[in-house]
C-alpha cells in the first residue's frame, strides 16, 4: 500500500480506509482494462497526474484480448474512471480565467 500512496503522490496512510467495493459482471472488463493501464498516466512536472496515455490502448487490448465490437463501450467506461481518479486526486487544473494563452501572430506557437 505504502508504495501505490508514493507512486500516487499521497501520504503514507491516506489509502488506509479504502475498502474493497464489489464490481458487477458487466463492469469488470472496464475494471480489468483500467488495471491494465497503471503505468500509463501521463505526469504533468509538478508530478501530478494529467491523465491515461490512451495511444497504448490498441496494445493494452490486443494484449487482453478484447474484440473490437466492445473497446468503444470500454473506452467511455475507461474514461469515465480516469475522470474520477482525476477528481479525486484533486489533479484537474484548468487555466485561470486571467491566463494569457501565447499570441499565434506573434510566433508564441510551438508548431
Amino acid at each position: 500500500m505504502a508504495e501505490t500512496e508514493r507512486r500516487l503522490g499521497l501520504q503514507p496512510g491516506d489509502l488506509a480506509d479504502m475498502q474493497e467495493m464489489p464490481v458487477w459482471p458487466e463492469n469488470w472488463p472496464a475494471v480489468e482494462l483500467f488495471a491494465a493501464l497503471q503505468t500509463q498516466w501521463t505526469v504533468a512536472p509538478s508530478g501530478r497526474l494529467v491523465g491515461l496515455r490512451y495511444e497504448s490502448l490498441p496494445v493494452v487490448c490486443r494484449a487482453l484480448r478484447i474484440r473490437r465490437r466492445k473497446q468503444r463501450r470500454l473506452f467511455r467506461d475507461l474514461q469515465v474512471m480516469e475522470s474520477a481518479v482525476l477528481e479525486a486526486l484533486g489533479a484537474e487544473a484548468a487555466l485561470p480565467a486571467d491566463a494569457a494563452l501565447p499570441d499565434e501572430q506573434a510566433g508564441d506557437w510551438p508548431c
